[in-house]
């Protein structure tokens, strides 16, 4: 046989081999660096901010795929009110070793949020999700997309047949598009807040402008609150393009604008349909909720409604100004700083 042929039977043999070693070798490389990361990163800052923890990890994922497995994640995050943490008892990341930059991310078992509250109290959260899954794309020019997606989450506080967020760069435009969605949320008797035990969907689709302050906190590498007076001081808007809702008693449609004051607060006005105002104020009278100002948004509504004789359905604007809140000219709570 000569030479030449033995190039062409033994070299594409030779190709498959040397493509399956750089594979291999490659794979090792990523794996032993996120490992690595990992290691280095447990106990420790890894956002401005931001602390991970985790008692376990795993590398899988061999050729295409590094998963990275851990047990028992809590992330901790600064607040202007106090500590505030997310545990899990599973958390995972998928990202290939090729392609784009994206990642899968899945959490399950036991999920507990705590924060401290305006009161200076610390709460918890605690539910379990029947499925828990999120993912990212990042461009050159940072994070481009963010995806969550929550079915079946269980707790005495709140159950929900599913919960939804999504962001993504407005194309062309210096903007963010974001939109969020809930189906199904039977509330227990403290979060029903007068409209009644069930919200059938909740969904807001909203735009953020400017979308550049912002680039630090979608990057993973300034402080949220940095990055949102820096957004403020850049006349930054969060338009509502639609706001709806189907809460028992009380179904809603609202647009506005919002953005924050000198003093961190919402500021802006919502423009709202509102029909079912009669059944509104039987759940207002079913627990024992007054009619009039400063005693909450649904007593406000419903006064709102008796003051123009809306039986049916009702037009108002919500107010946020100077730190109130207000149905009309009716001033219904009051508004704190968001940090």
């Amino acid at each position: 046989m000569r030479f030449s042929n033995r190039i062409f039977l033994y070299g594409p043999f030779a190709l498959v081999v040397l493509a399956a070693l750089a594979a291999m070798g490659w794979w090792w490389l990523t794996a032993s660096a996120v490992s690595r990361y990992l290691d280095t990163a447990n106990g420790r800052t890894i956002a401005p901010g931001v602390t991970l923890r985790f008692a376990g990890k795993q590398i899988q994922g061999f050729p295409f795929r590094v998963d990275a497995i851990l047990s028992g994640v809590e992330f901790d995050i600064a607040t202007t009110q106090g500590p505030a943490s997310w545990r899990t008892e599973h958390f995972a990341a998928h990202t290939l070793t090729y392609g784009p930059s994206q990642a899968i991310y899945e959490a399950a078992g036991t999920q507990q949020l705590r924060w401290t509250g305006l009161d200076g109290a610390r709460h918890t959260w605690t539910f379990v999700p029947e499925l828990m899954r999120a993912s990212s794309y990042s461009q050159k020019s940072g994070l481009a997309h963010f995806d969550l997606d929550i079915v079946g989450i269980h707790s005495p506080e709140l159950n929900a047949d599913r919960l939804q967020f999504h962001m993504r760069r407005s194309p062309g435009h210096d903007g963010l598009d974001v939109f969020a969605s809930g189906q199904g949320l039977h509330l227990s008797k403290e979060l029903q807040a007068g409209f009644g035990d069930t919200i059938r969907t909740l969904s807001l689709d909203a735009a953020v402008s400017p979308a550049a302050p912002l680039r630090p906190l979608l990057d993973g590498t300034g402080d949220w609150r940095t990055a949102l007076e820096e957004w403020r001081a850049h006349r930054g808007t969060l338009t509502l393009k639609a706001l709806e809702l189907d809460w028992n008693a009380l179904k809603a449609r609202g647009t506005g604008a919002l953005d924050l004051d000198a003093g961190h607060r919402a500021a802006g006005v919502i423009h709202i349909q509102i029909d079912g105002t009669q059944a509104l104020a039987a759940e207002l009278a079913k627990l024992g909720l007054v009619q009039g100002d400063d005693n909450g948004l649904a007593p406000a509504l419903m006064a709102a409604a008796m003051a123009t004789n809306a039986k049916i359905g009702l037009s108002a604007d919500i107010g946020f100004k100077d730190g109130v809140l207000s149905v009309g000219n009716n001033p219904a709570g009051v508004l704190r700083p968001v940090y």
